[in-house]
């Protein structure tokens, strides 16, 4: 048997869809700029840093985005903080990277 599809299905499947574009666009992005740090000599832990900041943001993004309402209480600002922790993976990588290749 065939229900319609109600509004809440229609925003459930945009909030998995916005939830697996932001990580099929940051998240290549950057694992590549992590290598690239490590490559150009920046500091292993600070290389590590990076990439447990990554997987925490990741997880707080896609989770939040997957699971979780925009009713929950628990859930609220979570996507939100994760995109900001990745993007800051992003910039301190790149600047890092920069920095290692510019002055040393």
């Amino acid at each position: 048997v065939y229900e319609k599809p109600t509004i809440a299905d229609y925003n459930l499947l945009a909030r998995l869809s916005e939830s697996f574009n932001s990580f099929a666009t940051f998240i290549p992005l950057a694992l590549f700029l992590c290598s690239l740090a490590e490559l150009n000599g920046v500091m292993r832990p600070w290389v590590h840093a990076f990439y447990l900041v990554l997987a925490a943001g990741t997880l707080l993004s896609v989770e939040a985005g997957v699971a979780g309402t925009e009713h929950d209480v628990f859930n609220l600002g979570r996507r939100e903080v994760g995109l900001y922790m990745v993007w800051g993976v992003i910039v301190a990588t790149g600047m890092a990277s920069a920095g290692m290749r510019l002055f040393g």
